[in-house]
C-alpha cells in the first residue's frame, strides 16, 4: 500500500483507506461487523416492537373483559329495575289463582328469589303452581324477554321454561328454577 496524505491506498481495490494499514477485506469485515450489530439493534427494537403489541394486545383483552364485566352487571341492573318488579307481579297473579301468595327475598342481582305459600285451603300443589308461574312469564310482554340463557348443553332456555322441582331444601320446601329474561326466577314453594 502507497502512503498518502488522505490515507493508505489499498493495493487490491485502488481505494483510499482511513484505517492504518487495512486492505478492503479488512475493511469490508469492520463494516459487516458495524451491519451485524445495526441488525442486532433493529432485531432488538422489533422485539419492543413486538412485545408492546403484545401489551396492547393484552390491555385490550383486559378492557375487552373489563367492558364484558360492566355489560354484564348493566343486564343485571336493568333486569333488576325493569323486569323483576313487573315479573314479580305477574307471578303473584298466577300464584293468586293457584291458592298461593308470594313473597320476594334476595338482592335481585343474580336472579329473582320468590317464596310461595299456600294461602287457601284449596291451594294446588307446587308443581302446578311453577307450571302456571311458568307460562304466565311465557306469555307476559317483559324487557329482555328475548335475552335467552344458554342451559349446560348449549341450547336455550325459553322464557317460562321450569326446571325439575328440587326436594333437598330445608323444611320441606320445594324449589324450583324459571327462566326469565336471561336471568331466573328462583321459587321456592313451602309445603
Amino acid at each position: 500500500m502507497a502512503n498518502t496524505t488522505q490515507g493508505y491506498m489499498c493495493g487490491i481495490c485502488g481505494r483510499r483507506h482511513e484505517h492504518v494499514a487495512l486492505t478492503c477485506l479488512d475493511v469490508a469485515e469492520v463494516e459487516i461487523a458495524h451491519l451485524r450489530a445495526e441488525i442486532a439493534e433493529a432485531n432488538g427494537a422489533l422485539s419492543e416492537i413486538a412485545e408492546s403489541t403484545c401489551e396492547a394486545e393484552n390491555e385490550r383483552d383486559e378492557v375487552k373483559t373489563d367492558l364484558a364485566t360492566a355489560n354484564e352487571t348493566i343486564g343485571k341492573l336493568r333486569r333488576s329495575v325493569e323486569v323483576y318488579p313487573k315479573a314479580t307481579d305477574i307471578v303473584r297473579a298466577a300464584a293468586k289463582t293457584c291458592g298461593y301468595s308470594v313473597g320476594s327475598h334476595g338482592s335481585r342481582l343474580r336472579d329473582l328469589d320468590l317464596i310461595a305459600v299456600p294461602w287457601t285451603p284449596k291451594a294446588t300443589s307446587a308443581e302446578d303452581l311453577a307450571v302456571a308461574i311458568g307460562k304466565a312469564i311465557a306469555e307476559a310482554d317483559l324487557p329482555g324477554k328475548n335475552d335467552l340463557p344458554q342451559n349446560y348443553k348449549g341450547g336455550p332456555m325459553p322464557n317460562g321454561m321450569v326446571s325439575p322441582p328440587n326436594h333437598n331444601s330445608p323444611h320441606g320446601r320445594v324449589s324450583y328454577s324459571i327462566f326469565l329474561a336471561g336471568s331466573y326466577i328462583d321459587l321456592s314453594v313451602m309445603p
